[in-house]
């Protein structure tokens, strides 16, 4: 591979010919307080926007021109990151979104931006083929669905799925049909992950709720004459899907048989192990009726893996109070180093985040409260959510996207400042957004968002997707951590790309965990690539990998700085950079994927 470099990638969607512009209500934007920030003297943690230098120009499009307010402009798009081209930089996706007009919607092209490795990034939507669509798009969720050592796309929507297949050679083929992928309901975030342990990613799909045109009742605004657009009660729920990948490249549709219910209103997912026992669990985040807790009950005797959803009693489905929130995005986060995933959802206005810390056997605690976080969620609508150690202290920050639904909301504006909440240890937050940069406290439409290195620096910066408005690249500015460990793993048996494998770094009588999952945020999806801080480096570390296969390997560093390996693990790459091979792999890598 050569020396490591990560780049600045995005995708960039070419407008339609109408246009995505929009009249934005006169009104005073939620900014920066000295509520919302400490001083800086306080905070490691700082973004610069280099959008400009990105050479970025691209924005999503609702198609909200018209005279009304259907629900469908109000969800907006999500962004992607990937090593789309193998070459240690992170590229980016942004779905294009579509137009709406009295004969129905038309598609807006997608956009795909290959990072150059300086700081820019090239428009290759054309050339990739990942420019055409064939649907109004929301959603993107990146895997390695058939293990050839190349990321692929699938874009979720209203009207139907669509599976960008990497060839390899720096151009995508659209397989959602050969595939067997021909769900038409309307489409939110997807996850991949491998629920029934048979080595290739499985997929979910949330849906959202049976707005159409036929569909499409009329609401009022503030004063006569002004439309806004409706709230998910109007409408009925959509069931989500579950695909089965069948290990040729095509999926069944399970959901029936594995025990999902029908009537949720997702939006947002994550696939995971919540409660440490090997298998991939799924959690929901639903719009106005409960979320989804589904644990993973193994398999039946055809073979079909079978889930209960068990949010009631977990404690994770609803607020603090009882009651359903409007969640929209969720995040994994370690809030104190144990082997169980927590939970951070995001919520409508004057709802507290969902801050839900596993307590083991499907036990959480809703503790926004206790954490700090609830007094500063206030009119925000939030969207998009992710969690990294931003600055590079060994624990997990957690930042969040803002902006409301309604044309003319009753609290708050309708453009709104990102937050970002500080871990300050023992399980407890702040928002230091207003002491982080001034792009954070510039007001937008936030909807998609999605974190990694896209510098090569170590540290994990952020692009935003709002809606019909142009893309932003925050840069993470945190240089209190020269070095770093980044860590890529390379499935044999399982997943290429690791996926439901944990990763636990030993140092000084302390751990760090982390897992590689699918979903995220919302319709977005971030890059898997691991990071530690690495500010210590005669300390001997260890590192441990637990495959999803349930093989183990052990990685040590002595003092002198030198690894010792006991399997086939194979490094890569400089400054930091560990490229782990699944052990015991002989032959079978060659046989499934090109050379690494």
């Amino acid at each position: 591979m050569g020396q490591f470099k990560t780049i600045w990638i995005i995708c960039l969607t070419t407008m339609a010919l109408t246009g995505c512009s929009r009249s934005i209500p006169s009104q005073t934007e939620v900014g920066p307080s000295s509520a919302r920030g400490v001083p800086n003297s306080a905070n490691r943690l700082r973004f610069i926007d280099t959008t400009t230098e990105s050479q970025i120009r691209f924005t999503y499009c609702s198609g909200a021109e018209h005279s009304y307010a259907p629900i469908l402009e109000e969800v907006g798009g999500g962004c992607g990151l990937m090593d789309m081209d193998r070459d240690g930089w992170l590229d980016a996706f942004f779905p294009g979104g579509g137009n709406i007009s009295p004969s129905g919607l038309q598609p807006v092209p997608n956009g795909c931006f290959q990072n150059q490795g300086d700081g820019s990034f090239r428009d290759v939507s054309q050339s990739s083929g990942l420019m055409y669509s064939r649907f109004y798009s929301h959603g993107v969720a990146s895997a390695d669905y058939d293990s050839d050592g190349f990321p692929d796309l699938l874009v979720t929507g209203y009207g139907g799925l669509q599976l960008y297949h990497n060839q390899g050679d720096g151009t995508f083929a659209e397989r959602a049909e050969i595939a067997n992928l021909t769900d038409d309901l309307w489409s939110t975030s997807a996850a991949w992950g491998d629920v029934n342990r048979d080595g290739h990613l499985d997929l979910f799909v949330c849906h959202y709720v049976d707005w159409s045109r036929d569909n499409d009742p009329v609401c009022h605004g503030p004063e006569p004459g002004l439309l806004d657009s409706c709230p998910p009660e109007y409408f009925k729920g959509l069931p989500d899907s579950l695909y089965l990948s069948k290990g040729e490249g095509t999926f069944e549709e399970i959901s029936k048989t594995a025990g999902l219910r029908s009537d949720g209103k997702g939006l947002g997912v994550v696939m995971a192990d919540l409660d440490a026992d090997g298998d991939i669990d799924i959690y929901v985040a639903n719009d106005g009726v409960a979320n989804f807790v589904y644990r993973n009950e193994g398999r039946d005797f055809a073979g079909i893996p079978r889930f209960a959803d068990v949010g009631t009693e977990s404690g994770a489905a609803l607020s603090e109070s009882g009651s359903a929130d409007g969640s929209m995005g969720v995040a994994i986060l370690n809030l104190n180093q144990d082997s169980r995933p927590d939970l951070w959802v995001s919520n409508f206005e004057f709802e507290t985040p969902g801050l839900y810390r596993n307590e083991a056997d499907f036990r959480f605690s809703h503790i926004a409260r206790s954490a700090g976080v609830a007094s500063p969620s206030g009119s925000f609508v939030s969207f998009g959510t992710v969690s990294a150690d931003f600055d590079g202290d060994g624990d997990d920050d957690v930042l969040v996207t803002n902006g409301h639904i309604s044309r003319y909301p009753r609290n708050g504006t309708v453009q709104q400042p990102c937050q970002l909440f500080e871990n300050l240890g023992d399980a407890r937050f702040r928002d230091v957004a207003g002491a982080a940069g001034e792009c954070l406290g510039t007001p937008c439409m936030g909807r998609g968002l999605a974190a990694g290195d896209l510098d090569g620096d170590g540290d994990v910066d952020v692009i935003l997707s709002p809606r019909d408005q142009a893309v932003r690249v925050f840069k993470n500015t945190q240089t209190a951590v020269p070095r770093w460990l980044q860590i890529q793993l390379v499935g044999t048996t399982g997943p290429r790309d690791g996926h439901g494998a944990t990763i636990t770094l030993l140092r000084n009588q302390s751990r760090r965990m982390h897992w590689i999952y699918g979903g995220e945020s919302y319709l977005s999806s971030s890059s898997s690539w691991i990071r530690f801080p690495d500010d210590m480096p005669g300390i001997p570390l260890e590192l441990q990998v637990a495959w999803p296969s349930g093989k183990t390997q052990r990685l040590i560093r002595g003092e002198s700085n030198e690894w010792r390996v006991d399997d086939n693990s194979l490094f890569r790459g400089a400054a930091g950079v560990l490229i782990i091979l699944e052990p015991n792999s002989g032959t079978e890598l060659a046989d499934r994927s090109p050379s690494i």
